[in-house]
């Protein structure tokens, strides 16, 4: 039992100490872990304390550069001012002593030019005065020498006290006028004297006021400077201490700081930066505006000398479906005016013939001769109707047609050329100019007394007055496109200034342009309708006149 108790006190014992062992080794592990983290602690404090002193002596030093920089730009202005003000003051006190030395030398000018006028003045009337003491002297001599043939005795004694009084006289003037003479000299040296010591004295005196204001403004400068460095030595110790002091609080408040200056840098440069994007979105959408503006407005340019190009030829069109359908009226008036005439000269003819030959004879008592079997037969082979275009030599040939007369004018083809002849006249044509006229026309005369049952159709009198009406309003539209054309001539007139003047922009002169072109383009074709319009109108006026000599023949008043 003692044995093993012993062997279990051993074990134990073995097992303490192991254990000891152990605890010690972990405790020495555990105190050098201690260490090692300690040394590692206090020698990153010491690396970051290192690197934050020199951060704060950096910054001190840029404070400092920074502060030093600020204080010699102040100076250097303070000294420029300071200089520009003595500079100014300069030119100014220069200013004004070159001024006033102006008007003193204006003034001594002026004085010493009435000086010599009133030397000039004094002289000349001391030798009129001469002149006139010796006028007045010569005449009391002759008035002497006459008085003394009869007075000589009396005119001693007056002629002695008369010289002693004129002598006195003289030399009293001649003294008076010498001391006169000598003051006024005396008062022109005075105030010569006087000019000459005040602009000496004045001049004296702003000589010292300036070289005392400037002595002032230097000891003045020199005080202030002398001040301003002390003041800045006592601020600048302060600031070093505040500094000193301030380190270890400004530490946490400059990293507060920068991340709040950093933050807000951010905040600033994206609220920029999204501006800016506004900026350059809204201008892009003003350009896209303009553009579409820009756009929009030379398409409707386009459309508007689109319409106005096919309005004109819309115009040019309607005038020629007119003329085309006037052109039409016209020929028909013209046809039905030569049936007419036909009709009317072979009425006249057949009334002739009936006039002639009169119905006393009777058919079976009448024989037709050869000529009028001949002209029977003829009769009978032309088909109806032919006989009415037999006319005289007097009837009035048939009209051009209207495309005619733009070429040539009208012959003499009026009821004037042909003047309306009586019935017993137109009998007594011989029948060789007949039948030249129907050898003309291919056309044979009836001999027959019998009277052809042709129905006379004359148009009426309202017809013609409206074939008149609707040449005159043809006229009438003539005219107006007349005043039309000159008004787009004075609109091409003005345009043509307007961009040979300079007034038009650099870019609508290009569009200008292109309107002039299609203006003058516009004119030619309107001068080249004038000039066929004109012979329009004057055939239209001819036939209007034709017409109505044709009605007055056709119907008489």
């Amino acid at each position: 039992m003692t044995t093993l108790t012993d062997g279990g006190a051993g074990h134990l014992r073995r097992v303490f100490q192991e254990w000891s062992h152990l605890a010690r080794y972990k405790q020495q592990q555990e105190m050098k872990r201690r260490h090692a983290v300690r040394f590692h602690y206090f020698h990153l404090l010491q690396k970051g304390f290192r690197a934050f002193t020199q951060l704060v002596h950096e910054r001190n030093s840029r404070l400092q550069l920074l502060h030093r920089m600020m204080s010699r730009k102040i100076q250097a202005r303070s000294f420029y001012r300071w200089s520009e003000h003595v500079r100014q003051r300069q030119r100014q006190a220069i200013q004004f002593r070159l001024y006033w030395t102006k008007h003193v030398f204006r003034s001594w000018q002026e004085s010493h030019r009435r000086a010599v006028r009133d030397a000039r003045l004094v002289r000349t009337a001391d030798h009129i005065h001469h002149i006139s003491l010796l006028r007045r002297s010569f005449a009391g001599w002759r008035e002497f020498c006459s008085i003394r043939h009869r007075r000589r005795v009396q005119v001693e004694s007056s002629f002695e006290l008369h010289q002693a009084q004129s002598k006195h006289v003289q030399i009293s003037e001649t003294f008076q006028r010498w001391r006169e003479y000598a003051r006024s000299g005396a008062a022109h040296r005075v105030i010569l004297h006087r000019v000459r010591v005040h602009a000496q004295v004045s001049l004296t005196k702003r000589v010292l006021d300036a070289w005392v204001q400037f002595i002032g403004m230097r000891r003045w400068d020199e005080i202030l400077y002398f001040r301003a460095a002390k003041h800045r030595a006592l601020v600048v110790q302060k600031q070093n201490l505040s500094t000193w002091r301030q380190n270890a609080l400004l530490s946490k408040a400059t990293r507060l700081q920068t991340i709040a200056a950093l933050t807000h840098w951010k905040l600033t440069m994206q609220r920029r930066a999204f501006h800016g994007w506004i900026l350059r979105m809204r201008t892009r959408q003003a350009k896209r505006h303009h553009l579409h503006e820009a756009l929009e407005w030379r398409h409707a340019n386009f459309l508007r000398q689109g319409l106005v190009h096919w309005a004109q030829a819309a115009f040019v069109l309607h005038d020629q479906r007119l003329l085309r359908v006037q052109t039409q009226a016209v020929a028909a008036a013209a046809r039905l005016w030569r049936r007419i005439a036909r009709i009317v000269a072979h009425w006249r003819y057949v009334a002739s013939r009936g006039r002639i030959t009169g119905r006393v004879e009777s058919r079976k008592e009448w024989w037709p001769t050869t000529a009028s079997r001949h002209a029977a037969i003829e009769q009978e082979i032309q088909p109806l109707g032919m006989a009415s275009a037999a006319v005289t030599h007097h009837r009035m040939p048939p009209r051009k047609p209207l495309e005619l007369l733009y070429d040539a004018d009208v012959d003499a083809s009026s009821t004037a050329a042909f003047p309306a002849r009586g019935l017993t006249e137109r009998t007594k044509e011989s029948k060789s100019i007949m039948h030249v006229g129907l050898g003309k026309y291919g056309m044979s005369v009836p001999t027959s007394p019998r009277r052809s049952h042709v129905q006379h159709v004359v148009p009426s009198d309202d017809e013609m007055e409206n074939v008149v009406r609707e040449m005159e309003s043809r006229m009438r539209y003539w005219q107006d496109k007349r005043r039309e054309w000159k008004a787009h001539k004075t609109q091409l007139d003005a345009l043509r200034n307007h961009i040979t003047g300079g007034g038009a922009t650099h870019s609508s002169l290009d569009l200008l342009r292109r309107t002039l072109d299609v203006m003058e383009a516009t004119h030619r074709d309107h001068v080249a309708a004038h000039v066929s319009s004109k012979a329009e109108i004057a055939a239209f006026a001819h036939h209007i006149d034709e017409l109505r000599r044709r009605r007055r023949d056709v119907f008489p008043n």
